[in-house]
């Protein structure tokens, strides 16, 4: 039985490594799009705002792998093999959007789109982590994240592409808002060591 929890928290720290590994590459990708210091004070406010939510985005999804999967693994015994054929990937997928956003931080149309297809795609696979676990009532944060995450992509959709919004202010506090509240309802959770 030891033996197995120590599989189970190896497999997490690797995947914590991995997922790591992504996200501060995609940082760095970022940061090296202004190579020279004298960049930095040319750079536009609109470009500011996708710097200021991605280290946002940096901080909330960091703790995926060790609050998310790991409570799958821990707390799921049947059908153990759909976390390493769904829940895997879809954290990888995660990282990789992130990546993408990252590269496409002087474009802030396309960097909010990937900022809003993000929060879909973790509103979803956090829906099928509190679906799996429903009964146990420690995991309201995964519900709270989810629906959280469905309101301002639903947001940004109705704006974007009902009414053609076009305007990365809108998108920025969207962003914002979205992330501040995600952090503030549930900074507890993030914290708590489990």
């Amino acid at each position: 039985m030891k033996n197995n929890e120590g599989k189970r928290n190896r497999f997490i720290e690797i995947l914590e490594i991995i997922y790591a590994i992504i996200f501060a590459c995609a940082i760095a990708k970022m940061l090296d799009m202004f190579p020279e210091p004298k960049d930095f004070f040319s750079i536009t406010l609109k470009i500011w705002s996708c710097i200021f939510i991605s280290v946002f985005v940096l901080i909330r999804f960091f703790f995926a792998p060790s609050k998310n999967v790991k409570i799958l693994v821990d707390r799921i015994e049947k059908h153990r093999r759909l976390i390493m054929f769904f829940d895997v990937p879809a954290l990888l997928a995660h990282s990789f959007i992130f990546y993408l956003m990252c590269l496409s931080v002087k474009n802030e149309e396309i960097f909010y789109r990937w900022f809003f297809y993000l929060l879909f795609g973790n509103a979803i696979w956090l829906g099928s982590i509190w679906l799996r676990l429903y009964k146990d009532p420690e995991i309201s944060y995964i519900k709270k994240w989810s629906i959280n995450n469905i309101v301002f992509f639903g947001a940004f959709t109705i704006t974007f592409y009902v009414f053609g919004v076009y305007s990365w202010v809108l998108w920025f506090f969207l962003a914002f808002f979205n992330s501040t509240i995600d952090i503030y309802i549930t900074y507890k959770d993030y914290l708590s060591a489990d």
